[in-house]
């Protein structure tokens, strides 16, 4: 059986107010939440089918985690490139680095591909610079006729891992809910308190199922990828497994040609 919730005093403050950093978002507020029914947490949640015993005391979300999406769009032909070609597989990590104007991404050789800006975004550096972890995946892409240019959105996911239950939790959780953008789904990343503590407690294998809207597009714009394709696996196998400068990387592309030429002379026959 679930615990209750803790009290608010046994909450840790958010870590940003705690540094006077209050010209940034407000804080995630915390409001405790009844355990659902049988119906609802079967419908809801993953694994088994008793929920984990939730941990004690469970740490304020807005202490110990963010997670959002954000929009991405490349104003050079660096991020064109990399969004419309065969790199630009979803769910793949990119990175990203702090700076004055918001974060630089980078692609999967390190080339720049863009930056990001916004308060959400600001506020993860300043997270980062307090020790925080961030990570970024592609989300899906989209094409726009009008302008010709491509768009992405991204998801954004930070925690504190000088907290051992985070360590132990959020990377198989992060594993979890880039399987699902790979996919196809669209996962709620923002957590509420008991959300949070039955991730901790399931060490990152519980999670919602439900699926959160993605924003709307302009009109006449188009899906370039929501999902991984046979190719786009094919390329995420070689960029997992590349040996020395790119190596398998390169192979993984010869692949991918072949693989799209033989299905080109396949159609041609018939």
């Amino acid at each position: 059986m679930a615990k209750s919730p803790p009290k608010t005093d046994d909450l840790l403050p958010d870590p940003l107010e705690a540094a006077g950093l209050t010209t940034l978002l407000p804080p995630i507020a915390v409001q405790p939440t009844p355990p659902p029914d049988r119906a609802s947490a079967s419908q809801q949640t993953s694994g088994a089918e008793q929920a984990p015993e939730l941990p004690d005391p469970t740490p304020a979300p807005s202490a110990v985690y963010r997670g959002f999406y954000q929009e991405f769009w490349p104003t050079d032909s660096s991020g064109q490139r990399f969004l419309g070609g065969i790199e630009g597989v979803i769910g793949t990590a990119i990175s990203s680095a702090a700076t004055a104007e918001g974060r630089e991404l980078s692609g999967i050789d390190g080339r720049w591909i863009g930056t990001v800006d916004g308060e959400p975004i600001q506020e993860l550096n300043a997270l980062e610079a307090m020790g925080w972890r961030v990570e970024c995946r592609l989300v899906a892409s989209y094409y726009h006729p009008a302008t010709k240019q491509f768009s992405a959105e991204t998801a954004w996911l930070a925690w504190d891992p000088s907290r051992p239950e985070m360590t132990a939790a959020l990377p198989t959780f992060i594993q979890n809910m880039t399987f699902r953008i790979a996919h196809g789904s669209h996962p709620d990343l923002n957590l509420d308190q008991q959300q949070l503590a039955r991730v901790l407690a399931s060490r990152g294998n519980w999670y919602l199922t439900r699926d959160q809207p993605s924003a709307e597009l302009p009109a006449g714009s188009i899906v370039h990828k929501r999902h991984r394709s046979l190719a786009d696996t094919l390329v995420q196998t070689a960029i997992n497994h590349r040996i020395g400068c790119n190596l398998a990387f390169w192979i993984g592309l010869v692949l991918v040609a072949l693989l799209l030429l033989g299905l080109l002379l396949l159609i041609l026959k018939h």
